[in-house]
């Protein structure tokens, strides 16, 4: 299998996502170019000491929830892949709220739907 030569990670700055941007790193062959999106870089610490030791991460915002994240991750990505476009995406974004029965509200249902299901379709249909 060849390797991507470009990735895109939602949810990068901590846990699974987090992992994956790690892991890329240590594959022989690295991507050229790793996008590590969160909703907020300024806070993913962990996130920016990794990108220290790699001159081909790109720590950039994306909330899975607002659109116009999605359209400029998308300018970035094109400004910097070229023709070659995106070789992989990994919709990893996405919240699990801890509720019970008793607590559930349908604002909090309508919520997770929206980054669970409708961020990960529309990043996949932007970013491609």
């Amino acid at each position: 299998m060849l390797p991507p030569r470009s990735v895109l990670i939602t949810g990068a700055s901590r846990g699974l996502g987090l992992e994956f941007v790690k892991q890329f790193l240590q594959v022989p062959t690295p991507p050229e170019f790793l996008f590590a999106t969160c909703r907020n870089p300024d806070n993913a610490k962990e996130l920016q000491e990794v990108a220290k030791s790699s001159s081909s991460i790109t720590i950039m915002k994306l909330d899975v929830s607002e659109m116009n994240t999605i359209e400029e991750a998308k300018k970035l990505v094109e400004s910097k892949v070229g023709a070659g476009g995106l070789n992989l995406l990994i919709n990893n974004a996405g919240i699990n709220k801890k509720v019970t029965l008793e607590t559930v509200t349908p604002d909090m249902m309508l919520d997770t739907f929206n980054i669970n299901v409708n961020g990960p379709l529309f990043t996949t249909k932007v970013i491609k």
